[in-house]
């Protein structure tokens, strides 16, 4: 009895854990982008925010890994920004346009064979936001 009781918490535990892991074909196709590393010039800050994505009650969650940057200029690093993006391989399919606020520009790719999505957003303020997802 007692050997099934610890086969059971061991399964348990494992069933449990493979659930936690930090990354995921996903999420590790989206570190790989160069988009993921770049940097506009003069920020002062940058919070990164990771989300593996998966199934949950049969419902598919894209990964994403967002990147906010703070910066005296984040008007200029849109468009380096946008630059980036187009010379890293990605199709703009909402083109950037700094005549309105808040701005949003988003970009498509397929990488071996995974759809991948970028979104390059600023509210006005000195932040701004550069999101890769899994559409």
């Amino acid at each position: 009895m007692r050997a099934r009781t610890l086969l059971a918490a061991t399964l348990l535990v494992g069933v449990l854990l493979s659930g936690c892991s930090t990354s995921s074909a996903d999420l590790d196709a989206l570190r790989a982008d160069p988009m993921a590393t770049t940097a506009p010039a003069g920020f002062t800050s940058q919070s990164v925010a990771e989300d593996k994505g998966g199934v949950t009650f049969g419902m598919r969650n894209p990964a994403s890994l967002l990147r906010t940057f703070h910066l005296p200029e984040p008007a200029n690093a849109l468009v380096e920004l946008d630059r980036d993006a187009q010379d890293a391989g990605w199709l703009v399919s909402v083109p950037l346009d700094l005549t309105k606020t808040p701005v949003g520009a988003y970009y498509v790719r397929t990488t071996d064979g995974r759809p991948l999505g970028l979104t390059l957003t600023w509210d006005g303020t000195d932040a701004l936001a550069l999101n890769l997802s899994t559409p």
